[in-house]
């Protein structure tokens, strides 16, 4: 990070051929420069002066009048989703913006917006609104072939890349997919049930790694009760399975997850394929119930950033 000869340095580099998300920040009350890399802090310097820009041009991807001195002097590769803000990030901001893949609050009815960094595109069919979600409003699925699905996750389908799924829900019967997710838009290819409930009522959680492996939580109740549910999945912890900021059940020894290598589709309360793995998802496909504040991080949430929920 450089300001004319202020700089501050990182001891980290960059892979070739691999998506880096990089955060530049500079603290124009302390002075504090910031280097982050996919969300983590890996360059600190206090400058020797206050910034001294004035209003211009913002030029991406070469130095302009550097190349007439210093011969070629340009990025060779690809940039995506560059923001400029005019304020200093937190550390939990920048985090956000490296590993949140998706974020639906259901606060916009009757808009279904993804409020994540990504703005992936979603469709649905026979969802509903409610004003008492966990939040200010919540998506109500009361029918058999109601459902949301998001396409564009591409976390989901890369092997062995850690990922966390979070979401409230209020369920009106123990039974069906709550979270559901393909390698095609119409729910088959390479399928799972993510989240949902046994035939015995309990809430499990899956991966795939050869057959579907799941971890099983408790029955909950059919009440006006919401439920913080969040399923994790790392190579040094493995299968996670959180129920109100509690880990209720994991499986350590599930340090692989065998991915589609596409970009995947997320269904939410529906399972449109039963031909696909469901492992110890019951054979019921629908969900009945509400779903509120949705997100999909491409890594595994520790139990500080789940109790900040």
């Amino acid at each position: 990070m450089s300001f004319a000869g202020d700089n501050c340095e990182s001891s980290e580099s960059v892979p070739l051929n691999t998506w880096t998300h990089a955060a530049f920040v500079f603290d124009k009350v302390t002075l504090a420069m910031s280097i982050y890399r996919n969300g983590n802090l890996v360059g600190y310097c206090i400058s020797a002066l206050p910034l001294q820009g004035i209003e211009n041009n913002v030029t991406i991807g070469y130095i302009p009048g550097i190349v007439a001195v210093y011969g070629s002097n340009f990025f060779q590769g690809y940039i995506d989703q560059l923001t400029i803000v005019n304020r200093a990030k937190s550390a939990c901001e920048i985090l956000d913006d490296a590993t949140l893949a998706t974020y639906y609050d259901f606060d916009n009815s009757p808009i279904l917006n993804d409020s994540g960094p990504n703005s992936l595109s979603s469709t649905s069919q026979f969802v509903s609104f409610t004003s008492s979600g966990y939040s200010s409003k919540a998506i109500s699925f009361n029918n058999s072939t109601s459902y949301l699905q998001i396409s564009g996750l591409t976390g989901l389908g890369t092997t062995n890349k850690s990922f966390s799924i979070s979401l409230w829900i209020r369920p009106h019967s123990l039974s069906g997919t709550i979270v559901y997710v393909s390698s095609t838009a119409v729910g088959a290819g390479w399928c799972l049930s993510f989240i949902g409930f046994a035939t015995n009522g309990s809430i499990v959680a899956q991966i795939w790694n050869g057959p579907a492996r799941t971890v099983f939580g408790p029955a909950l109740s059919i009440s006006s009760v919401w439920y913080h549910i969040v399923e994790t999945w790392s190579s040094i912890n493995g299968l996670r399975l959180y129920i109100d900021r509690v880990l209720i059940a994991s499986d350590p020894s599930l340090v692989t997850y065998t991915a589609s290598s596409a970009s995947n589709y997320v269904r939410l309360a529906n399972r449109p394929n039963n031909s696909c793995a469901f492992g110890e998802v019951g054979l019921t496909t629908a969900f009945y119930g509400d779903i509120d504040d949705f997100r999909i991080y491409s890594r595994e949430l520790a139990i500080d950033d789940i109790c900040a929920f």
